[in-house]
């Protein structure tokens, strides 16, 4: 799903303002904002002290790009030195309490996401 297509879903399904997310990594690395800065609707009970990013993908069944991980980590990268945070507060939504999910996709191991996100950084 896309951007447009999750922004539509969540309009039109959800009855949401538009896309719950804060930002959008597309297939091709592009990022888009969806509400910024803005508290979003990705992670219920999270929403007001967490920035959610998505990515175009079922990584249940396939890994991201290498155009997608590059835009992840300098979006987290940025994100994580506006608000003063290390890689160990970037967490999948299917590490949050309550959640039944295996987002972000049962091929994305978080520990060694935050492991490359830390060498990023460095």
């Amino acid at each position: 799903m896309s951007a447009e297509e999750c922004h539509e879903f969540h309009q039109k399904e959800r009855g949401w303002s538009g896309i719950g997310y804060n930002y959008f990594i597309e297939k091709n690395g592009s990022i888009i904002e969806g509400r910024g800065q803005h508290v979003g609707a990705h992670a219920y009970g999270y929403n007001r002290t967490s920035i959610g990013i998505c990515m175009t993908g079922d990584f249940d069944k396939e890994i991201p790009t290498t155009e997608q991980w590059s835009s992840l980590f300098w979006l987290s990268s940025f994100m994580l030195k506006l608000y003063h945070l290390q890689p160990d507060r970037v967490l999948g939504h299917r590490e949050l309490e309550g959640v039944q999910k295996s987002c972000p996709g049962r091929l994305i191991e978080m520990d060694e996401v935050r492991k490359q996100l830390m060498e990023y950084m460095q």
